[in-house]
């Protein structure tokens, strides 16, 4: 059948609440069959002499073209909505998006891996430029420390203070919510209420 891989990779992606490997093959086989179908259709033109005055012939030709173009339409489409989550997700885990969550960046494929890292460059300079972190809590803290819990090993950071604090998983700190409130996001760390 006509578009079938297309409209079901397009499916599966929407289907799915989390974000699905991202599948290099199917976008080949679609590919694939869009040449086959530009051939068919060369094919079907130079045997009808460039004529396409019978209607058979028209609709023929008609049928494989809108093929072609429900075939890129849905390959376009798949690409648009894996980056629009991507983004998404960029905005909600930080700037480490490829490492947040236990491994985001295995479900991208390699484009996908340099548009987020172009995207991380550009929102980083933007935020410079602006002098303010957009992706920071919107409603100010009531508290300046907070208690967390570590729940993955998250290695040291630096706090603005100039200290640094280790964090290995199940041990719990007293910070500056300035300085975990990124990390709380991602899921390194858990406030203890």
């Amino acid at each position: 059948m006509l578009c079938a891989r297309a409209t079901a990779l397009l499916r599966e992606l929407t289907a799915s609440r989390h974000l699905p490997p991202f599948d290099a093959d199917a976008l080949r086989s679609i590919a694939g069959e869009m040449r086959e179908l530009l051939e068919i259709i060369l094919t079907t033109i130079q045997a009808a002499a460039g004529s396409l005055a019978s209607p058979r012939v028209a609709a023929g030709v008609l049928v494989h073209h809108r093929a072609v173009q429900r075939n890129k339409r849905c390959g376009l489409a798949y690409l648009a909505a894996r980056l629009a989550r991507i983004t998404h997700l960029r905005w909600a885990a930080g700037a480490d998006v490829l490492e947040a969550g236990g491994g985001v960046g295995d479900q991208l494929g390699p484009s996908e891996v340099a548009f987020v890292r172009r995207y991380n460059e550009l929102l980083g300079t933007y935020f410079e430029e602006v002098g303010l972190d957009l992706v920071a809590e919107a409603v100010p803290p009531s508290d300046v420390y907070v208690e967390v819990r570590v729940k993955h090993d998250g290695g040291m950071i630096l706090t603005e203070d100039g200290g640094a604090c280790v964090l290995r998983k199940g041990s719990a700190h007293y910070l500056r919510v300035s300085d975990v409130e990124g990390l709380i996001r991602q899921g390194t760390l858990e406030q203890v209420v």
